[in-house]
């Protein structure tokens, strides 16, 4: 177990950097400086990834419940819920070449270990199972 306060998953986009630290997502300048919130949330997070445009973050939060995937403009802060699987082993993986959120999940699945691939839209249309699992 590390301390909440280590900084991990670190993500750079241009000039960005994107981490989890005490269970919330931070920005920095990458080239050092003062980092602020992104999520405020009090909830396990992990994995954030920018898109690779970097207009949007995505990350895995455990907000309501089991983790699920969110997305967040980097500039406005405001975070939209993609998924409502609750699966214990949702996690984001990065983006897709289109603009979609790839995740992984056992969601569906009788075992917890047949995990796969999903593109999850930004805006509104359901995930698509991709043919890696």
């Amino acid at each position: 177990m590390t301390p909440t306060g280590y900084l991990r998953y670190p993500h750079i986009n241009g000039d960005l950097l994107v981490f989890v630290a005490e269970d919330d997502v931070w920005l920095a300048p990458a080239d050092g400086g003062r980092a602020w919130k992104l999520s405020a949330d009090s909830a396990q997070v992990s994995y954030p990834r920018f898109s690779p445009d970097g207009s949007a973050i995505a990350w895995t939060s455990s907000r309501d419940g089991s983790p699920e995937v969110y997305v967040a403009d980097p500039d406005t802060g405001t975070a939209s819920r993609l998924t409502y699987w609750g699966d214990n082993r949702t996690r984001v993986t990065g983006w897709t070449r289109h603009g979609e959120v790839l995740a992984v999940s056992a969601t569906g699945e009788p075992e917890i270990f047949l995990t796969w691939a999903y593109a999850v839209p930004v805006q509104g249309a359901p995930p698509r199972r991709l043919p890696f699992g």
